[in-house]
């Protein structure tokens, strides 16, 4: 459409690179627009004017065409996908709650309660003092793996801690 254009004006005989050149120049300066607002530019510039076109004029022209169509629409807003990962964080939540809820109970039947609410109203403690309790007796059991280089085990003492330790999780968990 371009050459077709330039076509129509007398220029001096001008090399093939040249000529790809200027395409190229013409072709990234007008990059920006879809077909339908180069052609109406174009075909405004051939029917309005009479001297061989730059790229700034047509480009004028296309930007005016473009503004002249209407906006696309923004994307719509999806509100449910908030929504979606709120529900389910919300039941991650409610499912973990429940899970030490029941760790909480397990622990209070161990010694002889119903629930921990019984052992903490027995005791004379708030709700999260029994849950801290029931924490630190959890922790107290755990042997702690060591952390200085100098207390370093063996490869069999090492696999016993981990054997101790998934047990005492096991056993938490039931």
């Amino acid at each position: 459409m371009l050459t077709t254009l330039m076509s129509l004006y007398w220029t001096a005989e001008e090399t093939i690179e040249l000529r790809e050149a200027q395409m190229q120049m013409w072709l990234t300066d007008l990059d920006e627009f879809d077909l339908e607002c180069i052609t109406a530019a174009v075909t405004e510039w051939r029917q309005e004017q009479t001297r061989r076109p730059l790229p700034a004029d047509i480009r004028r022209l296309a930007v005016r065409e473009q503004r002249k169509r209407p906006a696309l629409p923004p994307p719509p807003f999806r509100p449910r996908l908030a929504a979606e990962h709120d529900e389910e964080r919300n039941s991650r939540r409610d499912e973990l709650l429940l899970h030490g809820i029941a760790i909480g109970n397990a622990w209070a039947q161990d010694r002889g309660f119903p629930d921990l609410d019984a052992f903490a109203h027995a005791h004379g403690l708030g709700y999260a003092e029994a849950r801290t309790m029931v924490a630190r007796s959890f922790l107290n059991k755990t042997k702690p793996m060591p952390l200085a280089s100098g207390e370093n085990l063996s490869a069999p003492e090492k696999d016993q801690c981990r054997v101790e330790s998934l047990q005492q999780q096991q056993e938490a968990a039931e």
